[in-house]
């Protein structure tokens, strides 16, 4: 979902599906056509995965896309070293 959709937005679309599509747990999000993983988000709107803008990160907790912290002198360096 987006920062436009809300819970509300959610659960219309639970209501409105919820007798249509019985994905499985490890796909768990129906595109129209199938049923799909997504390694971040994904946009019922759209009904496709999407991922947080730069600068920004999937917060566990709250399941949005929040200011990612930065990366920490080191681990920039390693991560530069490697790539």
């Amino acid at each position: 979902m987006n920062d436009d959709s809300t819970n509300e937005d959610w659960d219309n679309y639970v209501k409105e599906n919820e007798n249509k599509i019985f994905c499985p747990n490890d796909k768990p999000f129906w595109t129209g056509e199938e049923c799909i993983q997504c390694p971040a988000l994904f946009n019922i709107i759209t009904r496709k995965c999407m991922e947080c803008e730069e600068g920004f990160a999937l917060h566990a907790d709250t399941h949005k896309c929040e200011p990612a912290e930065p990366l920490e002198p080191y681990l920039v360096d390693l991560f530069n070293a490697i790539f």
